[in-house]
């Protein structure tokens, strides 16, 4: 089974998905683990990926531009469209 996680922190994915059952499960070849860096796939050159929210308010909102990209990239390297569970 293959997972990929497009995240802004993969080496801390990677850390906590090899601990565990899942760890195990990556170590006999069960469970194949990919960590993307959505960052990697900005335009510009601070590689910003999220901005203040329109309105006001507190939190940031993230680029749907990096995060489109990153998917292709995916759909690309896994050779099929994925399922998607998007967070």
């Amino acid at each position: 089974m293959r997972i990929d996680l497009m995240t802004l922190f993969p080496e801390m994915c990677d850390r906590v998905m090899s601990e565990s059952i899942i760890g195990r499960a990556r170590a006999r070849g069960d469970l194949d683990v990919h960590c993307h860096q959505i960052r990697d796939y900005t335009l510009n050159r601070q590689c910003q990926v999220d901005d203040y929210p329109y309105g006001g308010g507190m939190g940031m909102v993230l680029y749907p531009q990096p995060i489109a990209d990153c998917f292709r990239a995916v759909c690309e390297q896994a050779g099929t469209r994925p399922h998607l569970i998007y967070m």
